[in-house]
C-alpha cells in the first residue's frame, strides 16, 4: 500500500500535465484540418449571441455573491490547487502550526474529489500567484464556456431562437446560479460533457477524420 500511495503521489500530476498537453495538440490538429476560413465564418455567426451569453454569465456573478458554500468540498478543492501550485503535490495540509514565522504542516489529507478542476485552477495560481478568488475566475470562464457550447449545440439543430431559449432555461434554475458562484466542480464537469458531445457530433460529420477522432478521444479522457 505505501508503494501504491507513493506511485499515486508522484505520477498523477505528470499524467494530468500530459493529458492537458495532448488535448491542446488534438484541438490544434482538428482546428488545422477545419481551416481558418470555416472557423472565421462560424465565429462571425456566434459573435453577437456569444457576447450576450458572456454578459448574462457576468450578471450571474454580479447578482449572486461568489463564495465557498460547501466548505468540506470546495475548501478542499482550493487547498489541493494551492498544493499543486506551490508544492506540485496532490494532497493538502489539514493541520499545522506557525513557528518562527514559518508554517509547519503536522498532517496532510489526500483529496477524494476529481483532480481536473483543482489542476485547472492551479494553472491560474502559477500565472498570478495564489489567490482564493482564482477559483471563481476559473468558474466564470467554464460557466461561460458551457453556456456557449449549449447554445452552439442547440443552434445546430434548432436555430438561434431555440438555442437562446435553452440558455435562458438553464440560467432560470437557482441551483445553476448557486453552483456558478461557488467553488465546486459541477459546472467544470458540465463544460467537458458539452465539449465531448460537440466533439462527437463533429466527428460524426466525417468519421474517417483522424484529427476529429483524436479530439473526441482526448475530450473524453479529460472528462474522465
Amino acid at each position: 500500500m505505501p508503494y501504491a500511495a507513493l506511485f499515486f503521489e508522484y505520477s498523477t500530476y505528470p499524467i494530468l500535465c500530459l493529458i492537458t498537453a495532448f488535448w491542446v495538440w488534438a484541438a490544434a490538429r482538428a482546428f488545422r484540418e477545419a481551416g481558418f476560413p470555416a472557423f472565421a465564418v462560424r465565429a462571425r455567426k456566434m459573435l453577437l449571441p456569444g457576447l450576450c451569453i458572456i454578459v448574462m454569465a457576468a450578471a450571474v456573478f454580479w447578482m449572486v455573491k461568489p463564495q465557498l458554500r460547501v466548505l468540506s468540498d470546495e475548501a478542499e478543492l482550493l487547498a489541493v490547487s494551492k498544493s499543486m501550485a506551490l508544492e506540485t503535490r496532490l494532497d493538502f495540509v489539514f493541520e499545522g502550526y506557525w513557528q518562527a514565522g514559518e508554517f509547519a504542516a503536522v498532517s496532510r489529507n489526500r483529496a477524494i474529489r476529481p483532480f481536473g478542476f483543482p489542476f485547472t485552477v492551479h494553472l491560474l495560481h502559477r500565472a498570478s500567484g495564489f489567490r482564493p478568488a482564482n477559483i471563481f475566475a476559473v468558474h466564470f470562464l467554464f460557466f461561460s464556456g458551457a453556456l456557449l457550447l449549449l447554445f452552439a449545440l442547440m443552434r445546430r439543430h434548432a436555430g438561434n431562437s431555440w438555442a437562446m431559449a435553452a440558455v435562458l432555461a438553464v440560467l432560470a434554475q437557482p441551483v445553476v446560479l448557486l453552483c456558478a458562484a461557488s467553488g465546486g466542480f459541477e459546472l467544470f464537469q458540465l463544460f467537458w460533457i458539452f465539449l465531448s458531445l460537440a466533439a462527437f457530433i463533429h466527428y460524426l460529420d466525417d468519421p474517417k477524420s483522424e484529427p476529429r477522432f483524436r479530439l473526441l478521444w482526448m475530450s473524453l479522457v479529460a472528462l474522465s
